[in-house]
């Protein structure tokens, strides 16, 4: 070695010895975060093998599906693969096969190799029909909406995998399938009567916990919703109009309770992507009058049992699907409406027949908890969840669109917020309507068609109960159908020379909402603080109980109890974080139902004791928020001075530290 590079070679060397050094001792990741990063991604490579696989099984099923664009077609297959992913987890619960974390790796890596051609064909599908929609878009304020919508979807895949701390999947959309793989099999818990409700997303949510826990549970939901939005993508691409499809998908992503359900582990957007996939299958076979494919018809009542197996909810959307067959196949006579519409409903009932039977298997009820009830519901309970006579008079109901769109707040009087725009563009659809083309039409009418049963259904139970329309998730499958409508009506806008300025004022409204809403989100995530936790920078404990405050401490306290305790909860329907040891008040009417069953208070208390409660846990500040603020409850101040009774005599107080929960023992 030439002895000129000696000093320089020792310098640097030496450099590197005191970098490397440095590197060592300082180095930031350390074995927490380490795991943490690691979880996080284990995480979302859960989630996507099970997207990908449930693309490739749809693949595999309907490889061709003309005339529907590619991201129809890859969004419909991924659809109908995570339905039979699902109901594979439903037969093996039953059989009580659940498999452990390696097995399933094992399982799901095998399927993807086997079905390898398939999953090229669905990747290329999805990426191309992407391609299309992205890069296609010239104007500028559509450019602004693609960079918007892309930070929001960002964001919530960020806060998707974060600990679960909503009121609902802390109640069953978690417990139910965290229950199930505890027990190591599917059994019945009349006690939470959301046990009872179709479980299709659910048994994906215990397929990411058996796969990656609990945490990336909610991604699954946001999948839906991705798999939704490229079908709005997708569908006006066929159409003709992509620009007009980042207008649908900005009216949705800026509605704080639809943004929201992509970092919830929620099934509202597997319910409303169920439900246009099988309005779109239906109307493209109602397209083809000469030779109509008949697989579209199939596959859109496939599509019609899995909303089913989402929520009984759909059940009026399924009607309006009817309805739709009807109205595309009357003019060529009426046996042929019969034959469609019969074909229809019968592929949608066995669609949706595993989860009637599984609730037959294990409950004696196919539609548990309803009509025929269950041991945890019986006529008292479906009196309180009705809660009748409590309507709205026709005029307040007439009121509803608007006083959604204006007033409505995720944890308010609806339970969400449908945003300004899906119930705002809407109307702009009837201006010009002679000038539209047949085929926007006929799009805005079968969408109509399809979402009218529902929403009149949810009018009509307004008018027996205002607790039946206190939720926005009842009418979830409407959203996308108003927004494709509403987003049709401003381009039909931009069609007319003599309505150019509304078109840009119009247009100018929507970019100011879209600024709006992302400011919105943006304030959510930052309060949020995602990063803090998936990094390891703080624990997911110390999360919980900055999020979740007084229910997380008290979930501790009742885990230190002995093990043979088992705790009553009134007024509490939350139980994830809590050891199996917890029964919720799933009705939130617990007390009030006991009261009117047995009267005496003495009688309750034996009840409790020989069901083999040892403990009452009342959320004191739930019950009071009934009496004080829910004028809808009826539970009163007489039924609350019982309960102070029963305290005095067959409860003894073991821990009140916090106003909010108190916990006793029940006396021998």
């Amino acid at each position: 070695m030439n002895r000129r590079r000696i000093g320089p070679l020792l310098a640097v060397v030496w450099l590197g010895v005191i970098v490397s050094g440095y590197v060592l001792v300082h180095f930031p990741i350390t074995a927490g975060i380490a795991a943490a990063l690691l979880q996080t991604g284990l995480g979302i490579v859960a989630v996507i093998a099970l997207v990908i696989l449930g693309g490739a099984i749809g693949a595999l099923i309907t490889p061709d599906l003309s005339p529907l664009s590619d991201l129809e077609r890859a969004s419909v297959q991924a659809l109908l693969g995570l339905a039979l992913i699902s109901f594979l987890a439903v037969v093996l619960g039953l059989l009580g096969l659940f498999p452990p974390r390696w097995l399933a790796w094992l399982l799901i890596a095998a399927a993807l190799g086997g079905l390898h051609r398939q999953v090229i064909a669905w990747a290329r599908s999805m990426w191309n029909g992407l391609r299309g929609v992205i890069t296609a878009q010239d104007e500028w304020h559509i450019r602004a909406i693609q960079i918007a919508m892309l930070v929001l979807i960002v964001m919530a895949v960020i806060l998707a995998l974060l600990p679960e701390t909503k009121w609902d999947a802390l109640t069953y959309h978690l417990v139910a399938p965290d229950w199930y793989l505890k027990e190591g099999r599917i059994f019945s818990y009349p006690e939470n009567h959301f046990f009872g409700f179709p479980q299709l997303v659910e048994m994906l949510f215990l397929w990411v916990m058996v796969l990656a826990g609990p945490n990336a549970a909610a991604l699954i939901n946001g999948m839906f919703g991705l798999l939704l939005l490229s079908m709005l993508l997708g569908l006006l691409n066929r159409y003709g109009k992509p620009a007009v499809g980042w207008v649908v998908v900005a009216m949705l992503l800026i509605s704080d309770s639809v943004w929201g359900q992509f970092f919830w582990a929620y099934n509202d957007l597997a319910y409303m992507a169920y439900t246009l996939a099988a309005i779109i299958l239906i109307l493209a076979w109602g397209r083809d009058n000469n030779r109509p494919d008949n697989r579209l018809l199939i596959l859109s009542g496939v599509m019609t049992g899995c909303m089913m197996g989402v929520k009984y909810l759909a059940a009026p959307f399924t009607i309006g699907i009817g309805l739709l067959s009807v109205w595309l196949t009357y003019r060529s006579g009426w046996k042929k409406a019969v034959t469609a519409t019969g074909l229809l409903v019968l592929i949608a009932l066995l669609a949706f027949a595993p989860w009637l039977l599984k609730n037959l298997i294990i409950d004696g009820n196919p539609v548990s908890p309803f009509i025929w009830g269950t041991s945890g519901y019986d006529e008292i309970d479906q009196y309180h969840y009705l809660r009748p006579q409590t309507g709205l008079k026709i005029g307040n109901l007439l009121l509803l669109p608007i006083q959604l769109a204006i007033f409505g707040t995720e944890g308010g009087v609806f339970q969400g917020s449908t945003g300004a725009l899906l119930f705002g563009l809407p109307p702009l659809a009837l201006i010009g309507w002679r000038r539209r083309d047949e085929a926007t039409r006929g799009l805005i009418t079968g969408l109509f068609i399809a979402v009218l049963p529902g929403f009149l259904t949810w009018l009509a139970g307004g008018v027996i109960s205002e607790f039946l329309v206190g939720h926005l998730r009842y009418i979830f499958p409407m959203l996308p159908a108003l927004a494709v409508i509403g987003a049709l009506g401003f381009d039909g806008l931009g069609s007319s020379s003599l309505l150019t300025d509304l078109y840009n004022i119009c247009r100018v409204i929507i970019l100011v909402m879209v600024a709006f809403g992302l400011v919105v989100a943006s304030l959510i995530f930052i309060r949020m603080q995602p990063l803090r936790v998936l990094v390891g920078l703080q624990s997911e404990e110390d999360y919980l109980l900055e999020k979740l405050q007084a229910y997380y401490f008290t979930m501790q306290q009742i885990n230190d109890l002995p093990e043979d305790a088992s705790v009553l909860f009134l007024w509490e329907p939350r139980t994830m974080y809590c050891e199996d040891r917890c029964t919720p008040d799933s009705l939130i009417d617990q007390w009030w139902h006991d009261e009117r069953k047995y009267g005496d208070l003495a009688a309750i208390a034996e009840n409790w004791r020989s069901r083999g409660f040892t403990h009452v846990l009342v959320y004191e500040t739930g019950g009071r928020f009934l009496i004080e603020e829910d004028p809808l409850t009826p539970l009163t101040e007489d039924d609350w001075q019982a309960l102070d009774t029963l305290r005095g005599t067959e409860l003894i107080p073991v821990w009140d530290e916090l106003d909010s929960y108190t916990l006793y023992r029940l006396a021998d």
